[in-house]
């Protein structure tokens, strides 16, 4: 849970992420706003979830169907909670209780709003955080010592596998973040610190091929925007995600990239406005609706979510 709540305070304080001005036919469109901050978006076709900040540490997990106006709170009272992934009406999303560190991932039926059993295996002693679901596979970051690691799961065998991990070292800290599963294919970011100033120091973005057990960073020779953050992959491996300047609202862009290396800038965002994590959800039409969290950079409220449909 530590690294989840660091890398979604540092997203709202502008420490890895920057901005732009439209690059599309396609106009992104807000499709959730209220006076509370709202970060992290998950869809599915039918149902969309974020995280809600009443401040900046007491982060709730709300959700609602695809098309109403009206919102529900997911995770009970007592709890903080964050998003993870819909698949269909279920979420699996991560929460723990307030004022500890430890957390737990947890799986909710969101059209009857009831809680379903985690698969045996899932939930440890450590701290379990940021999960995704596709079909029978579970991602999620799990803490190790002086570290974590990314764990695949699949729930018609319990066979876990970790397929990426980093540990702190004397002059570094690494903070990784699963972002989304989609069919053979998973995305992660990691942010290097430096411990004697606490800087930023590099913001990466990975795909992984399950098929192939295959782990990529995705190269980046822009100058002018070395930072690349919010991940999230279509069930064709094309990923959706951020890459600006380190400061906020500087030169921000909301990029797609084919398996092939192509890329495509869908969206420019205009100055001091930024985001910090986007999520893609596949159509019947064989087109993606991304999802990000869009705010302002003059504000401590980070922002609200929006939709780029029909990629």
């Amino acid at each position: 849970m530590k690294a989840r709540m660091l890398l979604a305070l540092c997203c709202a304080w502008g420490m890895l992420v920057a901005t732009g001005a439209p690059a599309l036919a396609v106009e992104p469109v807000v499709v959730v706003k209220t006076d509370r901050s709202e970060i992290g978006p998950t869809a599915s076709t039918t149902f969309l979830a974020w995280v809600e900040f009443h401040h900046l540490f007491d982060p709730n997990v709300r959700a609602q169907a695809i098309g109403s106006a009206t919102s529900f709170r997911v995770n009970p009272r007592g709890t903080g909670a964050f998003t993870g992934e819909i698949d269909g009406s279920t979420l699996l999303y991560e929460q723990f209780v307030l004022g500890e560190y430890e957390s737990d991932l947890v799986m909710v039926d969101l059209s009857t709003r009831t809680e379903l059993d985690v698969p045996d295996g899932v939930n440890t002693n450590a701290s379990e955080f940021s999960p995704s679901l596709s079909g029978s596979r579970f991602l999620f970051g799990r803490s190790i010592r002086h570290g974590a690691s990314i764990v695949l799961f699949d729930t018609t065998t319990s066979a876990s596998e970790v397929v990426y991990s980093k540990t702190e070292t004397d002059r570094r800290q690494f903070f990784i973040l699963p972002t989304q599963i989609n069919g053979n294919y998973a995305v992660w970011q990691q942010a290097t610190i430096s411990k004697r100033t606490d800087e930023l120091i590099r913001s990466d973005i990975f795909l992984y091929d399950i098929a192939a057990a295959t782990t990529t960073r995705i190269p980046n020779a822009d100058i002018e925007r070395p930072v690349q953050y919010g991940p999230s992959v279509d069930s064709d491996g094309v990923m959706y995600f951020g890459r600006s300047s380190i400061a906020c609202g500087e030169n921000a862009q909301l990029i797609s990239r084919e398996l092939d290396g192509t890329e495509t800038v869908l969206y420019e965002l205009p100055t001091n406005r930024d985001f910090g994590s986007s999520h893609a959800v596949d159509n019947p039409n064989n087109t993606t609706d991304v999802y990000f969290d869009r705010g302002d950079c003059r504000r401590l409220e980070f922002g609200n979510i929006w939709k780029l449909s029909g990629v």
